[in-house]
């Protein structure tokens, strides 16, 4: 008897170092003992990983998406400029040109 509760201590003293629990089922006046038991660690939803991914990779397409536009605006900012700064360059010829009267021949 006394070897039994050295070898159950023992497996008791087994038991809480590899986290098992002893498990005894009583079903009215009926007791079982399963014995150890294991539990294994809960599995994390794949909602969790899930969320994060689309959250993430909606950010990243909002990001895109608002230096796109503000490459374009940019772009058409600088076509206006370009084609405002030509326009001025030909206005300052043609007054140039009419200061100098090359393409008018006026007599009186």
């Amino acid at each position: 008897m006394e070897d039994n509760l050295n070898y159950f201590s023992n497996i008791f003293k087994l038991a809480i170092l590899t986290t098992l629990v002893y498990t005894q089922v009583t079903h009215g006046n009926l007791k079982f003992d399963v014995g150890f038991v294991k539990y294994l660690p809960p599995e994390t939803p794949l909602v969790l990983f899930i969320g994060p991914a689309v959250g993430a990779f909606l950010l990243l397409l909002i990001i895109i998406l608002i230096i796109a536009i503000y490459r374009h605006i940019g772009e058409r900012d600088r076509r206006i400029k370009r084609l405002e700064k030509q326009r001025d360059e030909m206005e300052m010829r043609v007054a140039q040109e009419c200061k100098d009267g090359k393409y008018f021949n006026i007599t009186i």
